[in-house]
């Protein structure tokens, strides 16, 4: 390919008219890129939730994926955040996606992408950065000198990432990587795309129901939820989404071993638990939580998808069924014990009569003292 504008045509070509999937997309886009830079190995990342992980890449060594594969840094329980709530990430990839490359590094162009011929002195001079890098020298490591780290960014959204490497210095020229980030633009529209399709599409039609719901990630911060969810735990406060799900949705399971997020994570089944929450208003409702695991295009569990069944009334009405339950067993045990008492206390005196009788037996009494054995019977049979 000879020129920035027929890259430009073809880019366009197939994202807006291609009827492949989105992977596939991506994987003949990144093959025309790799023509048109020389670069020896490429990868694209795209945005699920805060992680930016490969969705297609080329020539890169198995072991080079497996370790540049995630970019958040983790905590023993979850990622760590800046104070002011954003991830934050590791290495070139993370500094250029989040938009912390310091500007006075030369290795930095003006829409923020990152390019050098260098990369051996590039990491000596970060040493010497405004701000500390978390480097981990995984280009290095696989043997590559340049390295070019183009942001797919449409209109301030960052959805994803061009990463080119090659074994030689200054293999890409900071005028490439300028024409490259003009060119990219389709590209950065249909990663956006991408984007909202993994969190909107799927769910776009379950959402449109009476019965609350919720995506919730693994880090337990709301990715969407519907009207009902609102109505049900926020309704004078709509933007509940990036906030974490038990400060929207507090009840006895949160932040314990039954959390029903907690549970699900890293197994393949749905759960269904009944908590208490509080709801608006600051009302305690009995709700039936049924948690069922979601999954990204590449089969990794990225949260799950909670839906929320209001049961107060009916836990009130068992809870008080098992109240008159209760009463009536002990009713009926001391109606026994009263029929046990009597019988007892009747025989004796029937006893005591007819040892006074010269003839018979006084069938009165042993007709009373029958009825009430048959009674005795009766209630046991409760």
């Amino acid at each position: 390919m000879s020129n920035l504008g027929e890259l430009f045509q073809q880019l366009a070509r197939i994202f807006r008219t291609s009827e492949a999937e989105t992977e596939q997309q991506f994987e003949t886009a990144l093959e025309l890129i790799i023509d048109f830079t020389g670069a020896e190995a490429a990868g694209i990342r795209l945005r699920e939730e805060d992680s930016y992980p490969f969705s297609v890449s080329r020539s890169y060594p198995d072991e080079f994926i497996e370790r540049k594969t995630d970019l958040l840094v983790h905590s023993q329980k979850s990622p760590l955040r800046k104070p002011d709530d954003s991830p934050i990430y590791e290495c070139w990839c993370g500094a250029v996606l989040a938009g912390d490359l310091d500007e006075k590094l030369e290795a930095v162009t003006e829409f923020g992408s990152l390019c050098t011929g260098d990369l051996s002195g590039l990491h000596e001079s970060a040493k010497n950065a405004a701000q500390p890098y978390r480097l981990r020298n995984t280009c290095l490591d696989a043997g590559y000198s340049s390295l070019a780290l183009i942001p797919l960014k449409y209109g301030n959204t960052i959805s994803g990432l061009l990463q080119l490497n090659h074994s030689q210095k200054n293999a890409f020229s900071e005028e490439l990587i300028t024409e490259l980030e003009e060119a990219l633009c389709p590209m950065a529209a249909a990663a956006l795309a991408h984007t909202n399709e993994l969190l909107i599409g799927e769910l776009k039609d379950i959402f449109n129901t009476t019965i609350p719901l919720a995506v919730i990630g693994s880090d337990y911060r709301l990715k969407r939820v519907n009207q009902s969810f609102l109505d049900l735990f926020s309704p004078m406060d709509k933007h509940v989404e990036e906030r974490y799900c038990y400060d929207i949705a507090p009840g006895e399971c949160c932040q314990t071993e039954n959390c029903p997020l907690k549970i699900v994570m890293g197994k393949e089944t749905e759960l269904a638990k009944e908590c208490e929450k509080e709801v608006a208003g600051g009302e305690k409702r009995y709700l039936l939580e049924t948690v069922t695991p979601r999954y990204n295009h590449q089969g990794k569990q990225t949260g799950v998808v909670a839906a929320f069944q209001d049961i107060t009334e009916r836990k009130k009405a068992k809870e008080k069924l098992a109240k008159t339950l209760t009463e009536k067993e002990t009713l009926l045990d001391k109606i026994h014990q009263l029929v046990e008492n009597n019988s007892r206390v009747i025989a004796e005196l029937i006893e005591l009569q007819v040892r006074g009788k010269e003839h018979g037996f006084n069938e009165k009494g042993l007709q009373i003292i029958e009825s009430l054995a048959e009674l005795r019977e009766r209630l046991e049979d409760y």
